[in-house]
């Protein structure tokens, strides 16, 4: 078995575990209204939130409409974390109040309701 050296001190797990702290930093900053950790947070799930909105529609002016919704899911998702929930969690977490929201802005209302017909 082969061990690697860490000649420059760097060290892999406690890179990740420095990203975690900034993470929830950033979380419960932009949770207590801090609108540069909001506007943090956005720009660290950009990613993800294209692609979602990338596979819902190609329409521009339904792209920014689910823009919207999905940064206000994110944020929503920062108000309602919890130390409990783990920052490490918190993608998954943050994931469904941002598709929830996605869902809403569709006519058909979630997924639920479309596949067993229940109207809001």
């Amino acid at each position: 078995m082969k061990i690697g050296l860490n000649i420059e001190g760097k060290d892999p797990s406690s890179t990740k575990a420095a990203e975690a702290r900034s993470l929830e930093r950033v979380i419960l900053n932009a949770k207590k209204g801090d609108w540069e950790a909001k506007e943090l947070l956005i720009q660290k799930f950009r990613p993800l939130i294209v692609s979602l909105v990338e596979k819902r529609t190609k329409d521009t002016t339904l792209t920014n409409k689910y823009m919207e919704v999905a940064k206000s899911g994110l944020l929503t998702a920062a108000n309602k974390y919890t130390s409990s929930i783990g920052v490490d969690h918190f993608r998954l977490f943050a994931l469904e109040y941002i598709e929830k929201n996605m869902d809403h802005l569709e006519k058909g209302g979630s997924f639920f309701s479309r596949l067993f017909g229940f109207r809001k």
